[in-house]
């Protein structure tokens, strides 16, 4: 998985890490906004006075003789001025489910990498060089890939079935996210609770 995937925030699909790289970005954006609004600020006079002479922030360039920190907090200027903020890409329909406060760690995870189809089914093994027979270990009838393994195995829809009826619910795997959202029926600790549920069932697969 990519890093710039994980430091997505969770409502887009990621796992809402902080990228250091942006965040230190950020920071010397604040000494930029500085340098452009607070004229009577002290360490600004100090600049103006030393680097910029009398230059417009927004046209300024660094001598080649300044600090590198100075070069930085240019550089971050002119991304800034080129429109470096990173554009949202949208939110992901499970990300209630993936990030329900009733799941536990270990089965989120799961969760989250199974919807990124990045687990480690037999498909993918065998891709690798890693087996030789990618034939479904629990029913053995076919290749064991994220979509037979979680919705067209014998042993998942049972699973399934016997968890339906467990809570009196009505829905398959691929509709639950729909329902999750759809369903008027059912309060939102009966919705969270059913959801969990399905995430450790899916962990338990």
């Amino acid at each position: 998985m990519k890093w710039e995937k994980c430091c997505t925030p969770k409502e887009e699909g990621g796992l809402g890490l902080k990228n250091v790289h942006h965040w230190n970005k950020a920071l010397l954006g604040k000494y930029t906004a500085c340098l452009s609004t607070k004229k009577d600020h002290l360490w600004v006079k100090w600049v103006n006075h030393v680097y910029m002479k009398g230059t417009e922030w927004q046209d300024y360039s660094p001598p080649l003789d300044c600090s590198w920190s100075w070069k930085k907090i240019v550089h971050v200027k002119d991304k800034f001025k080129h429109g470096w903020l990173r554009s949202k890409t949208g939110s992901v329909p499970w990300r209630f489910m993936c990030w329900n406060p009733l799941n536990v760690p270990k089965t989120t995870f799961i969760l989250w990498e199974a919807q990124q189809n990045r687990l480690l089914t037999l498909d993918k093994l065998i891709k690798m060089g890693m087996g030789q027979d990618s034939i479904c270990f629990i029913c053995g009838l076919e290749p064991e890939t994220h979509s037979h393994l979680f919705y067209n195995c014998n042993f998942s829809k049972q699973c399934m079935q016997l968890l339906q009826a467990k809570l009196h619910i009505h829905f398959s795997a691929e509709t639950m996210v729909h329902w999750f959202f759809k369903n008027r029926s059912k309060s939102a600790l009966q919705k969270i609770v059913t959801a969990a549920c399905f995430v450790g069932v899916t962990y338990a697969i």
